[in-house]
């Protein structure tokens, strides 16, 4: 695949970034830091891909889900693909992917802002990285893809690894964060994202909305039962307490918790079991596998610490997920 031409092409046309928004400058700046690492994830998912498509790379009509900065797009590209969509909700995102692309001399074949319902073809696949463990309805976005093609294959590279335990714990303390506390905008966040706790998002949205309906124990009750639901949501759950006055149930995951007004996942950990739900109900199985750690880095000490640990989970199999960093979610035909 040439990865590693790939590599020096990036460095060489993106020695000076473009003029793009400050969110995409500050996540570019972070995969170039790293590139050696992210081009491998990158050749991990189209080698996954090739595996289990019966078409040749230059037949293959492949979308780039919630593409960000496109680079995964832009490599396609490189490997030859034959078709290439970009494809996410964020229009900022979409532009800059475009900008970049240019400067690279790679653009894909389309850039479409939207959600997956935007698709008006039939690709033979659909790849992401870090985007999955945001997605607020697994269900339903599985039942797109399947209404989208039945023999659809996706590979999605998720960091929301529930197996690892220094990853799990880490990850539920950024949720517990979020869920509890105001947490301030980094440089260069999104300028749709609400920082406020989100419980106080819900109690807030309860008492703007059902504030003669509910007394003030019920809307406390209520924002913390609904935590991992968006607005929509909220509101058939209200509308129900009210006529029958039975509380809901919460979710089970103790920490699991997403941004009300989008529905936006913070680093949403699911099992293998409950992955392995969703898909069947739309008739696809998942297929779990591992990425090891970045030991390309100026650490030599992390290098070879994170190199020794990589070979024991090659030798793990299944059990890597245990201990490498990222999953590999395939997702094929029943």
């Amino acid at each position: 695949m040439n990865s590693k031409g790939f590599i020096e092409h990036l460095r060489k046309k993106l020695s000076v970034i473009p003029d793009i928004s400050d969110y995409s400058r500050e996540y570019l700046t972070r995969l170039m830091n790293e590139l050696p690492y992210r081009v491998k994830i990158f050749e991990s998912v189209f080698s996954e891909l090739l595996k289990h498509s019966t078409d040749s790379i230059d037949k293959l009509s492949v979308v780039d889900y919630g593409g960000g900065t496109g680079l995964m797009s832009s490599y396609a590209k490189w490997i030859g693909v034959g078709n290439v969509i970009y494809l996410d909700i964020f229009e900022q995102s979409s532009i800059d992917a475009q900008k970049i692309a240019e400067q690279l001399e790679l653009k894909s074949d389309r850039y479409i802002v939207g959600d997956i319902k935007k698709l008006d073809f039939t690709p033979n696949a659909l790849l992401s990285t870090d985007v999955i463990e945001h997605i607020y309805s697994l269900s339903e976005f599985f039942d797109e893809c399947q209404q989208l093609n039945p023999n659809l294959i996706q590979i999605h590279v998720t960091g929301a690894n529930p197996y690892n335990p220094v990853i799990r714990k880490r990850l539920m303390a950024i949720q517990l964060r979020n869920e509890n506390e105001y947490h301030p905008p980094i440089k260069g966040a999104k300028p749709m994202d609400d920082y406020r706790a989100y419980k106080e998002i819900r109690r807030i949205w309860l008492k703007e909305n059902f504030e003669k309906l509910l007394s003030n124990y019920e809307i406390e009750r209520l924002a913390y039962l609904t935590r991992g639901k968006n607005f929509v949501d909220m509101k058939k759950i209200t509308d129900e307490y009210l006529i029958t006055k039975v509380e809901p149930k919460p979710i089970a995951h103790p920490t699991n918790t997403c941004d009300p007004n989008t529905g936006n996942w913070s680093e949403h950990l699911v099992s293998e079991n409950e992955m392995n739900r969703y898909c069947n109900k739309s008739g696809f199985i998942c297929l779990y596998g591992s990425i090891g750690f970045n030991n390309q880095q100026q650490n030599t000490f992390k290098n070879f610490l994170w190199t020794i640990l990589n070979i024991i989970g090659k030798m793990m199999g299944k059990k890597a997920k245990y201990l490498l960093p990222l999953l590999t979610i395939t997702i094929i035909k029943k």
